[in-house]
């Protein structure tokens, strides 16, 4: 189930609820915040509060984006009341990229950015709460949303005006004071990268920008929109560093990723899963994880996804490390691990060539 909110001809909010290709207005529901306050309070769930509301008019979704009638999935009467946040550092890419920011003289000393990286991995899933907080941004308030397809402005004192494409998750506070998930939407977390590299220190001011989230919240993390993406311009690939405990529906649906961007501090336990769910399908990046020997990393990955599933390494290296004779150690398992393969290509669905 989907859900979005609308404007009405008469100009309030309804909201909708959408399954496969048929949308409907909620009966009674001004907002989502509203119906997830409602479950919330009921010890419901939100697909529950809505069968019991029920479904009056439908609607076509497709034309009221199009007319500009489809507002941001969920707000509050009161702007100030609803926080637009985000965490950085989250990944292997972001945090290479901001520690080569303010990287040190000695390659050895870590900087900021990569501690606190490092201490994600450490303690940011522990057995016993609180685990370790990841970097924290905040973007502005519920005034700061803007609608899906309206305009995005960039204030003129800006250096860049840049789009980012994110997952949004989507909370409300119940009323005993605990955050409750409503469900995830998809994200245009617009900054200005610009300024942000002038110096790392000016991250939160580069992050002072309006942001779009939508049009439609919901439950499944990734399939109906990565497939929404690949249908329109050709497969291509599907980025999560992991874990990945819903792999096998990246491919169950009629347009799906040719390879999977993942990183190895949290996807080395889901590779012999990801061994069938991948075999004939695509190819995965896997990032090092910066701890084990690259070489002998790389050869374990071919012990384990061989012949089945071809694994690309991906390994940032300190200045201390020689990249070309990295690379003259792992041409051999490269080669050995060609020769195993069976590739299976000729299988895919719509595979050229």
């Amino acid at each position: 189930m989907h859900l979005s909110q609308i404007r009405t001809a008469g100009g309030g909010i309804a909201v909708v609820a959408r399954e496969g290709t048929e949308a409907a207005v909620v009966r009674g529901a001004s907002s989502v915040r509203e119906l997830a306050l409602e479950a919330l309070e009921a010890g419901q769930s939100l697909a529950q509060a809505v069968a019991a509301r029920g479904l009056g008019e439908a609607v076509d979704l497709a034309r009221l984006l199009e007319d500009g009638r489809v507002l941001s999935p969920i707000h509050h009467p009161d702007p100030a009341h609803l926080h637009v946040t985000g965490t950085g550092l989250t990944h292997l890419g972001s945090a290479a990229t901001r520690d080569a920011m303010h990287q040190k003289a000695r390659a050895e000393d870590a900087t900021d950015s990569l501690r606190m990286f490092r201490m994600g991995l450490e303690g940011g899933k522990p057995e016993r709460l609180p685990g370790v907080q990841p970097e924290w941004f905040y973007k502005g308030d519920g005034s700061m949303i803007v609608a899906p397809g309206a305009p995005l402005l960039s204030p003129a004192f800006a250096e860049d005006a840049g789009e980012e494409p994110e997952i949004a998750g989507i909370y409300v506070i119940a009323p005993d004071g605990t955050p409750a998930r409503v469900g995830w939407a998809l994200g245009n977390e617009f900054s200005d990268h610009a300024t942000e590299r002038v110096n790392y220190l000016w991250l939160a001011h580069s992050k002072l920008r309006p942001a779009s989230f939508g049009p439609e919240i919901y439950r499944e993390f990734s399939a109906p929109y990565h497939a929404r993406v690949f249908r329109e311009f050709g497969c291509g690939g599907l980025h999560n560093c992991g874990p990945n405990p819903c792999h096998v529906a990246y491919f169950e649906h009629e347009f799906s990723p040719r390879s999977l961007d993942l990183a190895s501090p949290y996807s080395d336990e889901d590779l012999p899963r990801l061994r069938e769910s991948v075999k004939g399908r695509g190819f995965i990046y896997l990032y090092w994880d910066g701890e084990r020997d690259p070489v002998e990393w790389y050869r374990s990955l071919m012990e384990t996804m061989a012949p089945d599933v071809l694994v690309v390494p991906i390994v940032m290296l300190t200045p201390d490390r020689d990249p070309a004779e990295i690379c003259r150690q792992m041409r051999p398992i490269s080669l050995e691990y060609a020769r195993r393969m069976e590739w299976g290509w000729s299988r895919l669905p719509g595979a050229r060539g």
